[in-house]
């Protein structure tokens, strides 16, 4: 808007005087004035605030804000943590917070560490880790989780059976996971009946015969970091061959007292880093550390040790395997391409056991870099092979051994054929026991030291070297 000014002036008597220059201006009619709008957090945890343009996270200003203009602020506390109430901008309690911005304002959102409940509680967690609803059973967060999503289950005892019921993604599992390592306790068992699911920090036991601290029965599954206790006759971590599943990876868990470790029927499945301490003969069978079945397994780098023979004995007792395999007459199990490496196993009557008599399926089994030790008694071989051809017996140490290191045999088919045994140790045997033995079978630069029986195998086997160990 233009103006025009002219000014005039009066003396004492009233006279007017003659009127000035006029003078122009232009004016902006009702500018209003602009604020900025700042938020902060405070508190001892982490969440986001978000609202208008912000999203605090990373934007946690906005500017150019025309005075008047209202702003509703919504927190949102990460996993683990409680939004506990607003400060500034006419802001409090926990509900979202419309903020009317008549000057610079600053809120400051308060974020702490989530009170324990008195009972259990599940929380089913979206994929951003931000809470849906929760539940006093891992089974009702079970029963409706989805792709992307995590039951995430408060320390205490769940007396349940824990069964899966969706199928996760390649590049969105369904995450079963304990708050606190080892602090929820499963006692009836889980099932993994379904594709992409991960579950880890568990304590897991089963308060019965015969039910698995785990069974997988779905393909691509996550085991990671449970501890597996008290599984009577049958295997901490398992499956059936009927369901056969693949693509496994079963790492860092700890099993205790169980009377197999893990029994592997399927496919492709890692098996890394486990721990399989104390195998006990709770019903009449046997008991072993792994057990594995199907083609092209990885198990690598695993510990299995504590095994007591008073504690397999018996009327009936129980035969300890490190590893074993066979071909079965009633379901047609059997093993092919198979990695056996870097794995520290004491305490066993045999450390490797293998037959192929029935199907002559099963082959190529690589045996590397181990070490076995400490037979529980005087007899027993360290790796003993019947009718499964391309076995390769590499780099292991054998060390107290109750009869042969390595034997390679043919009970039925003559197939033992193309095994390789070379580069070992063979130390501190039983009387009675010498280093290998193999039909149609090579073996050549191994060491053999302080054995009972041992004439040289190989031209250029080592007898009577010490290690140095």
């Amino acid at each position: 808007t233009q103006y025009s000014y002219a000014i005039s002036a009066y003396d004492a008597a009233n006279n007017e005087s003659p009127q000035s220059f006029q003078v122009s201006a232009t004016t902006q009619s009702g500018q209003a004035q602009t604020y900025t709008l700042t938020v902060s957090k405070g508190g001892t945890r982490s969440g986001t605030v978000t609202g208008g343009s912000i999203n605090c996270g990373s934007t946690c200003t906005q500017s150019n804000i025309t005075q008047g203009t209202s702003i509703t602020l919504t927190a949102t506390p990460d996993a683990g943590s409680t939004f506990t109430g607003w400060i500034g901008g006419g802001c409090s309690g926990t509900d979202a917070c419309s903020v009317t911005v008549n000057a610079n304002t600053t809120v400051t959102a308060t974020f702490n560490i989530q009170t324990p409940p008195s009972g259990n509680r599940v929380d089913r967690l979206n994929s951003y880790g931000n809470l849906i609803a929760s539940f006093t059973t891992i089974q009702a967060c079970s029963d409706v989780v989805q792709a992307g999503e995590t039951c995430l289950v408060w320390p205490g005892q769940y007396d349940e059976a824990v069964i899966s019921r969706s199928n996760g993604k390649f590049d969105k599992y369904i995450y079963l996971k304990s708050r606190s390592n080892y602090e929820a306790i499963i006692s009836k068992g889980v099932v993994i009946q379904n594709d992409y699911v991960k579950i880890e920090g568990f304590s897991i036991t089963a308060n019965q015969n015969y039910v698995m601290g785990i069974q997988i029965r779905g393909d691509y599954g996550e085991v990671i970091g449970n501890y597996i206790y008290d599984i009577k006759g049958t295997a901490a971590i398992g499956s059936v061959w009927a369901d056969r599943p693949k693509y496994l990876n079963i790492s860092n868990n700890k099993i205790y007292h169980s009377q197999y470790g893990i029994i592997i029927k399927g496919d492709d499945w890692h098996v890394l880093n486990n721990e399989i301490n104390r195998l006990v003969k709770f019903t009449n069978s046997d008991a072993d550390y792994i057990r594995f079945f199907g083609e092209n397994h990885q198990i690598v780098g695993n510990y299995l040790h504590g095994t007591a023979l008073n504690e397999v004995s018996g009327e009936s007792p129980a035969h300890v395997d490190c590893f074993q395999t066979y071909d079965s007459s009633t379901t047609g199990e059997y093993a092919k391409n198979i990695s056996i490496k870097k794995n520290f196993c004491l305490d066993f009557h045999e450390g490797f056991m293998g037959e192929a008599h029935h199907y002559k399926r099963s082959s190529n089994i690589l045996i590397q870099e181990n070490v076995f030790a400490q037979s529980l008694t005087g007899f027993g071989d360290g790796i003993d092979v019947e009718d499964i051809p391309y076995v390769s017996v590499i780099g292991n140490t054998f060390y107290g051994i109750g009869n042969i290191g390595v034997l390679i045999s043919s009970k039925n088919n003559n197939l033992a054929t193309n095994a390789i045994i070379s580069n070992n140790i063979f130390m501190g045997f039983y009387d009675r026991s010498y280093s290998y033995f193999g039909l149609t079978s090579f073996g050549d630069y191994n060491l053999s030291y302080n054995n009972g029986n041992d004439p040289n195998r190989g031209p250029h086997d080592l007898i009577g070297i010490s290690p140095l160990f």
